[in-house]
């Protein structure tokens, strides 16, 4: 979301948030090969522009098998419908 400052400038929005992640994996044909990875995961967005946002997050491993990452992409919002073109994003 942008606000609109003094002499045209604009303030880009910045979101943060949060989640976890589990997964339990194996490897196929091969015995005692199962394990779990857990994460924490704190990311930020940037709205660059009105419909298009800047994501990055990274995870944190909590056991020994998940290692740490940092991940990075674009989202851009795209109505799907004709009432949500009109619609502010919040």
């Amino acid at each position: 979301m942008r606000k609109q400052l003094c002499f045209g400038l604009t303030a880009l929005a910045l979101a943060t948030h949060a989640g976890t992640s589990f997964s339990y994996e194996f490897v196929d044909n091969a015995v005692g090969s199962d394990f779990t990875r857990v994460y924490v995961v704190p990311g930020i967005r940037y709205a660059l522009a009105d419909r298009v946002d800047l994501l990055v997050e990274g995870g944190v491993g909590i056991n020994r098998n998940s290692p740490h990452y940092v991940a990075a992409g674009f989202a851009w919002h795209v109505p799907v419908s004709a009432s949500a073109r009109g619609r502010d994003r919040h």
